[in-house]
């Protein structure tokens, strides 16, 4: 985002790359892809000295240290969302009081000791917006100009994203659809729309949103607490016989940001029990195929007995075995049932 802007002159580096590093910079930022209107999310990330130098208007150079945040694009408005930081977040010169976006987020460092990252933690609340509606952000760090300290320079830029998202509670009374549309974080409003137009208005089907983001999951066995009744449901109870739409491009999940589509989320034992017992039929759409071919009907688990899978279970595990040894998430080894993390929230909505 920043730029040198001289030239270096020519030299060999036997095949190395250059490593630029700012004086400071951000960590990385912890956040939730997928909000609920009426939702508060935790947002979490530092800004690091990597450097042997103090710096802050309180430091012997006196380099400022300033950070900005501010909403850049997306369909919800600015007005919609509130930020703030925790009212006992140190380190802070002083902690701005909680606003809307229809302006920047500014608050100063005032010192940052060499190698010293400072974390911060603030809370981003979502009010109206339509569903899959999304937002973007920009954190800004500055940093004061060697001869100049008190007039601030940008040195570092870093973006997160959240989009307006829904949650599954079950079906109220007289609600009976025939489609479940898995979405994701990355699926727009546009082409939310889009479906919208196909199922509803052109093919006369009611249909429901399942997203991988929000839930946390695509379990078609496990319980889920509902508004409709003291006892928990299952999505193969309430999809008996029901068509599945599953949109299987990429996003990011957890924390650590891994690279996943729904199918990663899928045991497949669950859809095999789901084709030859409960009647369901799955679509997955894949949106970088051939037009021809972006739309797969699963067709070699219809055909398959649903208990020759159960030997190869693991294979279809893979996220959840990888985020267990690379994210070092702690469980008994005898646990069939580790999950991804979560992503930071506070869920503050009444379900």
């Amino acid at each position: 985002m920043t730029g040198l802007k001289r030239e270096l002159p020519a030299f060999d580096l036997n095949g190395l790359n250059i490593n630029i590093k700012y004086p400071i910079e951000l960590t990385h930022i912890s956040h939730m892809n997928s909000m609920v209107v009426g939702h508060v999310a935790k947002v979490i990330w530092g800004v690091e000295n990597t450097t042997e130098v103090d710096f802050g208007s309180l430091s012997k150079n006196g380099r400022c240290i300033r950070v900005r945040l501010r909403k850049t694009s997306g369909e919800v408005s600015s007005s919609a969302l509130r930020f703030g930081l925790q009212p006992e977040q140190e380190g802070v010169a002083t902690i701005p009081p909680e606003q809307t976006l229809e302006k920047e987020y500014i608050f100063e460092i005032p010192l940052l000791k060499a190698g010293q990252t400072l974390q911060l933690e603030a809370t981003l609340t979502l009010g109206e917006a339509e569903v899959f509606e999304c937002a973007e952000f920009w954190i800004y760090l500055e940093l004061g100009k060697i001869n100049n300290p008190s007039i601030p320079k940008v040195v570092h830029i870093e973006s997160f994203d959240v989009r307006v998202s829904t949650i599954y509670r079950g079906f109220p009374a007289g609600f009976y659809p025939d489609v479940l549309l898995v979405a994701n974080h990355r699926t727009t409003r546009n082409e939310f729309l889009a479906w919208d137009n196909l199922l509803k208005q052109q093919f006369g089907l009611r249909f429901f949103v399942w997203d991988i983001s929000q839930m946390g999951h695509f379990h078609l066995t496990r319980p889920i607490p509902t508004l409709y009744s003291t006892e928990p449901t299952t999505l193969i109870k309430d999809l008996a016989g029901k068509t599945m739409i599953i949109l299987d491009n990429q996003f990011n999940y957890g924390d650590h940001a891994i690279k996943v589509t729904a199918r990663n989320f899928v045991l497949k034992h669950e859809w095999l029990q789901a084709i030859h017992k409960n009647d369901n039929k799955f679509y997955v759409v894949n949106p970088k195929a051939d037009k021809n071919a972006c739309v797969a009907a699963l067709d070699e688990l219809i055909s398959t007995p649903f208990d020759a899978l159960r030997q190869k279970r693991f294979t279809f595990e893979r996220v959840r075995n990888f985020t267990q040894q690379h994210l070092v998430v702690k469980a008994d080894e005898s646990s069939k049932d580790t999950e991804l993390p979560n992503d930071a929230s506070v869920d503050e909505t009444n379900v």
